[in-house]
């Protein structure tokens, strides 16, 4: 079986995690470690469960693994010291989790776990083939793969461990166990006891083929994969035979006479002939060889020379050593005297070596003398530029100097002017506030004068109103028009809609827009121009519900109350005019909606406030601030006085999305505002704003009561539990208590909006600290504003209760808040939230 084909299925960390599920030694995954990180990473091979195999899913967990040091385990080795290269060994406890340093940077692995989850694979667990080279006769193994050789010598060698060796991958023999390193670099080897011995053919079900570290590997897995019967072949040195033999001889008589020298010719005679079996005659083959070979050493070994002496071969074979010995005499006379002429020859090559040595110390000493002279000039020339350049930087310091004094009075004198045309501003404010208040006075008279007017001249439009004769559709969304069966099919199509309008995001950031959106009535999408707050506010809409319960407000500078968003009533005609935003008509359908009890089966009416902090919030958006912490039953609705006989009610299906920026031409959000919206900070993107096609964008339409359900709305419900656990609850108040050390109170209403979010946020979202770090970046961290060096400290303390990786947005955040107050510019030792929105 090839890695990439094991089966139908594959093994995603995400199902564990989502069952509670952890490894042990039975259910693990297999790995080794990666060349390239062989100190942090180790590579995926495959998943195994008891005796079923099945591969990583690589789009969820990637092929590699991020080992992280486990602070409770301080006293576990590194992976670099605990395994070699490419030794195979296993994940058998606790589990994997995301790796947060993938959004970072896309090269690091997806998934990370502890080292202290690594284990080593238990004996003959997992049997690995080998290609190469068995030589029978010396009972040794040659590696094709060099590179293996490490792994084999440490985990093989002189352990029970056993492999299989394979020389064409067609069959393998074995298994066998490696007992040392022979001089020639090979492995001496032996019959390991652990299965049947033999020749395997190597089918398909029989190994587990894969690639790591760019090396081709095949295992064996007892339990998983299958072997045929095997052909019984025998294994046996030629050391091991000749002993057998001398046993076997020695053990068939009782003295070493002439007769018995006989018997042994008639015995070796009878070898040839005899036939037992294969094995049998493979081994008389290489007996026989061996005696032919070597005669003399055979007969040495079983003492046939010293228990037969008279026979007159073996004193031929006396004589014949003797000569021998006389001539390797001779030998040994020529070569001494051939090595004292070497030894001259030696010592007079020495004697030129170190002649030549001295020269060359000579020469070099020489060179190094004009080397110093040279670095010498070198270094009085640069001293005279350095002077050059030292009277430069002075007068240029000075010339500077010179220049910030110039900017800082400047500056003075423009903080001055600042000063005075705020005050100017003031003024000119309670002049018009002053203003507005006499010309209402003088409208007031003016409505009497034209109501005695109109009774003399027998006029009266009191009863008649234009937005009696509008018509209100029924905008229920029928059954069949549902798309969804839960959240998480409803959320993959709305991520399949973005995708192909050129939007692609993460899962987690829409379930954090879409949780938002529906729990909040305000939700405020700041960053820079260009960063596509308000394309996105758009795209979600248009999927969400259908055109008659959108409304798109372009924001302008000098809205002062909600008449500018709404309108007003008309005392004069008695009529409400409403303003040129289609809010009006929009309220109408909701009050229809109620009246007719049809919300709970419609969608939600959203509004976009394109630009809304050109004019205040907290001005033009006013009427609404009473209606955000509120909830409705089936006997109270929001009710809206819009003045005269304007009366609205509507359930709480309206919600606005406001998109910010902040520079000179924008308003600053009011502490009112910061304490009731989600502000969620966009970072620039690149996408081509020419493939956003509202008008042919994929309505999935969702409904009231799904929303209720889906985020835990308060509507129509007796009471929610919003309560943390021990552990979270303990950590929250840690970072309340950093917040309370800057003075900065976070009042019940966001502490309740935060738990809300983060008790449905945890059931969607599969990182355990991903809702708590989304919370903290949208509600706690928007109402940072403090100043001085001592600020600064404690928000880095701040920032301890927040490492990176576990809230990484909120971290980012925080660091960039720092950063621009470390500056030492304009913003120098101040630390605002929004000023990170000009440098996001």
């Amino acid at each position: 079986m090839e890695k990439g084909n094991l089966g139908p299925s594959s093994f995603s960390y995400k199902d564990y995690k989502e069952h509670n599920r952890k490894f042990n030694e039975q259910d693990y995954i297999l790995v080794v470690k990666d060349e390239d990180f062989p100190d942090k990473n180790v590579i995926s091979i495959l998943h195994r469960n008891e005796q079923i195999i099945e591969d990583i899913d690589e789009y969820d967990m990637g092929n590699k693994i991020f080992i992280v040091k486990d602070k409770y385990n301080p006293d576990v080795l590194s992976l670099g010291e605990r395994f070699s290269v490419n030794q195979l060994f296993k994940i058998a406890s606790g589990n994997i989790v995301y790796n947060s340093g993938n959004e970072e940077n896309p090269n690091f692995p997806k998934v990370k776990t502890f080292h202290s989850n690594l284990s080593e694979i238990i004996n003959n667990e997992i049997i690995e083939i080998f290609e190469g080279e068995i030589s029978e006769a010396k009972s040794t193994f040659r590696l094709k793969e060099d590179i293996l050789k490490p792994l084999l010598s440490d985990n093989y060698v002189g352990l029970n461990n056993c492999f299989f060796i394979t020389e064409d991958n067609k069959t393998m023999k074995g298994p066998f166990v490696a007992k040392k390193k022979d001089s020639e670099e090979r492995f001496v080897i032996r019959k390991s006891e652990f299965m049947q011995f033999g020749e395997y053919e190597m089918e398909e079900s029989s190994f587990v083929a894969f690639s790591a570290n760019d090396i081709d590997r095949k295992i064996f897995i007892p339990g998983v994969n299958e072997l045929p019967s095997p052909r019984i072949i025998d294994f046996i040195s030629d050391e091991e035979l000749l002993k057998e033999f001398e046993i076997k001889v020695k053990g068939s008589s009782n003295d070493y006479n002439i007769d018995v020298l006989n018997s042994f010719i008639e015995f070796i005679q009878k070898s040839r002939l005899e036939i037992n079996n294969n094995a049998s005659v493979r081994r008389n083959e290489r007996l026989l060889a061996i005696i032919d070979a070597g005669e003399n050493e055979i007969l040495s070994n079983i003492d046939f020379i010293n228990r037969l002496p008279q026979m007159k071969f073996v004193k031929d074979e006396i004589n014949k050593l003797s000569e021998k010995r006389l001539q390797l005499n001779s030998e040994i006379t020529r070569l001494k005297a051939q090595e004292e002429k070497l030894q001259q020859d030696i010592e007079k090559e020495n004697q030129e070596f170190e002649s030549l040595k001295q020269d060359k110390e000579n020469f070099r000493e020489q060179e190094l003398i004009n080397k110093k002279t040279i670095l010498e000039t070198e270094i009085t020339e640069l001293e005279v530029r350095k002077n050059n350049l030292s009277s430069f930087v002075n007068v240029e310091e000075e010339r500077l100097s010179k220049e910030l004094a110039t900017i800082k009075d400047d500056i003075r004198w423009k903080q001055k002017s600042k000063q005075e045309l705020e005050y100017a501003i003031q003024n000119l404010r309670k002049e018009f506030v002053n203003k507005q208040i006499e010309e209402q006075e003088k409208l007031k008279e003016l409505i009497q004068h034209k109501k005695y007017f109109d009774f003399l001249s027998g006029r009266d439009l009191s009863t008649y109103n234009i937005n009696d004769e509008v018509k209100y559709p029924d905008l229920r969304i029928k059954d069949e028009d549902v798309k969804y069966e839960n959240y998480i099919s409803f959320r993959n199509q709305v991520l399949d809609i973005l995708a192909r309008n050129n939007r692609k995001v993460d899962s987690h950031f829409l379930d954090n827009l879409l949780i938002s959106i529906h729990q909040n009535t305000l939700t405020l999408l700041a960053g820079l121009p260009g960063t596509g707050k308000t394309s996105l506010a758009k795209l979600l809409v248009n999927i969400l519900a259908p055109a008659e319960k959108i409304r798109e407000v372009s924001v302008s500078r000098g809205w002062t109350s909600s008449k500018d968003l709404i309108g007003f009533f008309n005392p004069l005609t008695k009529r409400f005019i409403p303003s040129s935003t289609g809010i009006y008509s929009l309220l109408k359908q909701l009050d229809y909606e109620c009246k007719n009890n049809l919300f709970l089966d419609s969608s939600l009416a959203y509004v976009i406030l394109d630009e809304a902090n050109l004019s205040p919030l907290e001005h033009y958006w006013s009427i609404f601030y009473n209606l955000t912490d509120s909830k409705v039953n089936e006997d109270k609705y929001f009710a809206l006085d819009l003045g005269g006989t304007e009366q609205l009610r509507y359930a709480n299906n309206l919600r606005f999305i406001g998109t910010i920026n902040y520079d000179q031409t924008t308003e600053e959000l009011s502490p009112r505002v910061i304490d009731r919206a989600n502000i969620i900070r966009l970072k620039p993107e690149n996408f081509n704003i020419d493939n956003l096609i509202y008008q042919d964008i994929k309505k999935v339409l969702l409904r009231y009561r799904d929303i209720i359900d889906y985020f835990e709305l308060l509507d129509f419900k007796n009471e929610l539990n919003v309560a943390f656990n021990d552990e979270r609850e303990q950590l929250f108040r840690d970072i309340k208590d950093e917040f309370k050390k800057l003075n900065i109170y976070v009042s019940p209403r966001v502490e309740i909006s935060i738990k809300r979010y983060c008790n449905v946020a945890k059931k969607i979202m599969h990182e355990e600290n991903r809702p708590l770090d989304y919370a903290i970046a949208q509600r706690l961290l928007p109402l940072i504003n403090v100043q001085g060096v001592h600020a600064k400290q404690k928000l880095k303390e701040l920032q301890e209760k927040l490492p990176e990786d576990k809230f990484s947005i909120s971290a980012n955040i925080l660091k960039d808040i720092i950063s621009l107050g470390e500056e030492g510019e304009i913003y120098e030792n101040q630390f605002n939230y929004f000023l990170t929105l000009s440098h996001a």
